[in-house]
C-alpha cells in the first residue's frame, strides 16, 4: 500500500513512453476485487484523473476459468492455468502496445 504508488511514479519517471499494466490479484476462484485490488483500482483511477496516459488496468476477471482446474493446489498455476493467464496478460499487453490494430 505505501509502496505502490511511488513505485508507479518512479517507473513512470524512468521510462516515460512505455505503457504500464495494473494487474489485480487472483487465486483460482477470482472471485471478484478483494481489498488490495481495490486499492490498485482507486489509484488506477487516481493517476489516470492526472492525467497519465498509457496506464491500463487488468482485472483477475478471465484470469483463471473458477473451476480449480488451473491450479494444483488453489494458488499455484498449472499448465491450464498458466495458459489462462497467458492468455489475459496477453491480450492485456496487446492492447497496451496497440498490436490489435
Amino acid at each position: 500500500k505505501h509502496r505502490y504508488e511511488p513505485f508507479l511514479r518512479a517507473l513512470r519517471a524512468a521510462r516515460p513512453g512505455v505503457p504500464i499494466i495494473m494487474a489485480e490479484r487472483c487465486d483460482v476462484y477470482c472471485l471478484g476485487p478483494d481489498v488490495k485490488d481495490r486499492f490498485a483500482r482507486s489509484l488506477y483511477d487516481k493517476l489516470i484523473a492526472e492525467g497519465w496516459k498509457d496506464l491500463h488496468y487488468l482485472s483477475k476477471e478471465g484470469m483463471y476459468s473458477g473451476d480449480s482446474e488451473g491450479t494444483v493446489d488453489g494458488t499455484h498455476p498449472n499448465d491450464i492455468g498458466m495458459l489462462s493467464l497467458a492468455k489475459a496478460f496477453g491480450a492485456a499487453v496487446a492492447e497496451a502496445l496497440k498490436l490489435n490494430r
